[in-house]
């Protein structure tokens, strides 16, 4: 849908529209590239091909969305690979995983991940699902940004939590 805007942005002055679109929306320089001089796009929610291991994969997407907590799914878990992700282990309520192949150093089951989501949500935190793709580039998984979750402000007298979902 985006791309189609900027198709018809490129029909009229169109400099300052395309601008007004990335600051009223900031998250979509996280996803997306855009080419000044021409003005296509460029996906960013996809690692790039050649990243050899899951730990490569989870490295990529944390450079990629800084400041969101990152939600990396294998197979029916959600991991954390990064020794300063025991921060958010603590918060979470999670205990260490023991040594394994990937490296990975937390997770728990992805069934877990709307009572984990709330909370972080509740905690105006945004969060990254990268999920699975279902293809396998030289034995390992590809995975992509499937959603972007980010805490709705409201007033104190509201007591839920809503979040505005991305790419959902």
């Amino acid at each position: 849908m985006l791309a189609s805007y900027l198709g018809h942005f490129k029909l009229a002055a169109s400099y300052r529209l395309r601008q007004s679109l990335w600051r009223r929306y900031p998250f979509l320089a996280q996803f997306f590239e855009l080419a000044a001089a021409t003005g296509r796009l460029r996906r960013k929610d996809k690692a790039p091909l050649g990243l050899k291991g899951v730990a490569r994969q989870y490295r990529y997407f944390r450079r990629r969305f800084l400041g969101d907590v990152l939600f990396f799914q294998v197979g029916r878990f959600i991991e954390f690979y990064q020794p300063g992700d025991i921060l958010l282990a603590d918060e979470l309520g999670l205990r260490p995983i023991g040594e394994n192949r990937r490296g990975a150093r937390f997770g728990f089951p992805l069934a877990h991940m709307r009572r984990h989501l709330a909370r972080l949500l509740a905690n105006g935190r945004a969060v990254t699902l990268i999920g699975e793709t279902g293809r396998y580039l030289d034995g390992v998984e590809e995975r992509a940004a499937r959603a972007r979750f980010a805490p709705v402000a409201h007033t104190p007298s509201e007591a839920r939590v809503e979040a505005r979902c991305w790419l959902c």
